[in-house]
């Protein structure tokens, strides 16, 4: 079996130092094709993959949660130029990262404050900027693509998840 890895051995190296060392995902991904290992040891590294990735997910979703908490427990802003977000506006902004679907989202979003006491949150992706301003009750969005110059707006409740989802729904159109 020349050519295949001990599959307890690849599987307690860490992915995330063989993903350092491959520069990618894909690099990592490559090696692995490029040592032959059994289907075993590239099911136990598919899992191990798919494992970080969800950590990623939960890391990159727990700093901009801090971001928007930061937003709302600042007290240095300047003199009419910014509000104080609201605490229902923070609760709020961060319950649509919580309905996040995609960490890809988390790792495009900017949290700001606006001078309405609320907290906006916007993503870039490739051409799409989507933009949602989270208040007390509800939110608002909009979905722009920058080179058709198409976009859409709405409104929505944080009464249950369905109009996060369907923001979400339309961004994931809209970059697709």
């Amino acid at each position: 079996m020349e050519g295949q890895t001990n599959p307890t051995y690849a599987a307690n190296e860490p992915i995330a130092g063989a993903i350092v060392a491959r520069d990618s995902v894909d690099g990592l991904m490559a090696y692995i094709m490029s040592v032959s290992p059994s289907v075993n040891t590239r099911r136990i590294l598919g899992r191990r993959l798919l494992e970080d990735a969800e950590r990623d997910a939960e890391h990159l979703k727990y700093k901009v949660e801090n971001q928007i908490r930061e937003l709302g427990a600042r007290t240095d802003w300047p003199e009419g130029m910014l509000v104080k977000p609201l605490g229902f506006a923070v609760r709020n902004a961060i319950s649509i990262i919580e309905g996040t679907p995609n960490a890809t989202f988390l790792e495009k979003i900017a949290p700001y404050p606006t001078d309405h006491a609320t907290v906006m949150l916007k993503w870039i992706v490739g051409s799409v900027v989507a933009t949602v301003d989270a208040g007390k009750d509800r939110f608002t969005y909009a979905i722009i693509n920058t080179v058709t110059a198409e976009g859409l707006s709405g409104e929505g409740s944080f009464k249950g998840t369905k109009d996060i989802e369907k923001f979400y729904s339309q961004f994931q159109t809209a970059i697709l």
